[in-house]
């Protein structure tokens, strides 16, 4: 219902010497604004509720919550508010340290034809990734049988 009041959009845009189009353009984007903030209020929403969720999950997301939009538009609005999720470098802790004053043995079982069972072992050591962290993993094998003995 139009009131009484209200210019046409015509005489009005002649007044101000600017098109129709441009006028709905303009109307159209502030529409437009009130949707991207209400779409930027969701992923931050999702953002705090997953921390580690890229913009492919966000926009998965997104869609569980009936809200379709495109992951490219999820990837600029997550840049514009730093909700980017960056991969930490994988943590290696060093286990060899090559570099100290302590005498270098040599390989001792280097030319030596294995038989039998329980002629030689060997040991190594490794690390598990857990989730709070990491715990090393430390196994002695018989170099005949490839058992894990302890």
């Amino acid at each position: 219902m139009i009131d009484k009041n209200e210019i046409p959009v015509k005489d009005a845009c002649t007044a101000f010497q600017i098109s129709k189009g441009s006028y709905y353009h303009w109307k159209n984007s502030e529409k437009q604004q009130d949707l991207n903030e209400d779409l930027r209020k969701e992923i931050q929403g999702i953002a705090l509720e997953f921390p580690f969720y890229g913009y492919r999950r966000v926009s998965k997301e997104l869609g569980r919550r009936e809200l379709l939009v495109n992951h490219k538009k999820v990837l600029r609005i997550m840049k514009e508010d730093n909700l980017i999720c960056r991969r930490k470098k994988a943590f290696r802790p060093v286990t060899t340290q090559s570099d100290h004053n302590y005498n270098i043995y040599p390989n001792l079982i280097k030319n030596i034809e294995v038989t039998g069972l329980n002629q030689v072992w060997v040991v190594d050591i490794t690390y598990i990734r857990l989730p709070e962290g990491f715990a090393y993993l430390a196994a002695i094998m018989d170099l005949y049988s490839r058992k894990c003995i302890g």
